[in-house]
């Protein structure tokens, strides 16, 4: 993989998991974001079954696009290379077990949203205890992705170090940091996750170690840089 393509594919997923915050934190914003920028994404049940929201650049992608809302899955099957399917579905059914809602499940689609199948690179996140979220991005359309990015992801080559790194870690070491970077001590954090405070501060080392960092402060500042401290 070329470092450009590796570098978008980087900013692809850091901006799916930024857009995804917003989508929680405030959706009238998000919707006005995505409509700006012309993203296309989805949210579905945890199921795949049912479709709940489509952003309005999807609905341009084609004739197709409506039909799959209405009738869900059902339609996905008869417009989707059934392999790339069920590559997709192995995916969805790998991240929903996770229960890891800072883990990304990227994978290519192929479907005929129009008349011709397309590629579409997909990176979905787990949402709610029900739904999830994917960020389509057509193949037609990277180099106008790579704006996109430059735009909402400024940093990205000095924070792609570090997401590389947040990606690296285990759920559990990923739930650590959001508990410790909000303040809160070790044994309410042990008594929330059900483990003993010397587990926790094996897993609290285990942290520092692979993100290189020292002390409490470096934590709380890299968790506000990747934006891991959610109301």
């Amino acid at each position: 993989m070329s470092e450009v393509i590796k570098n978008q594919h980087i900013g692809n997923q850091m901006l799916a998991m930024k857009m995804r915050n917003l989508y929680k934190e405030d959706i009238d914003k998000f919707k006005d974001l995505a409509d700006y920028f012309s993203l296309s994404y989805y949210v579905n049940g945890r199921n795949v079954k049912e479709y709940y929201d489509f952003s309005k650049h999807l609905y341009t992608k084609g004739h197709n696009v409506e039909k799959l809302f209405e009738k869900g899955f059902s339609y996905l099957k008869e417009i989707s290379d059934q392999k790339s399917l069920e590559w997709t579905l192995i995916k969805t059914e790998q991240l929903n077990r996770s229960e890891d809602f800072l883990s990304i499940c990227s994978y290519p689609q192929l479907m005929a949203l129009d008349r011709e199948p397309e590629v579409i690179l997909t990176n979905k996140l787990i949402l709610d205890s029900e739904k999830n979220i994917s960020f389509l991005n057509f193949m037609s359309e990277l180099g106008v992705i790579g704006e996109i990015i430059k735009e909402l992801v400024p940093n990205l080559y000095k924070d792609r170090e570090r997401w590389m790194l947040l990606q690296s870690l285990t759920k559990r070491e990923k739930d650590i940091i959001q508990e410790l970077a909000t303040g809160k001590k070790l044994y309410d954090i042990s008594d929330a996750m059900c483990v003993t405070e010397s587990t926790l501060r094996t897993h609290k080392k285990n942290v520092y170690r692979k993100l290189g960092i020292h002390n409490s402060r470096e934590l709380v500042r890299y968790a506000l840089i990747m934006d891991l401290i959610l109301d």
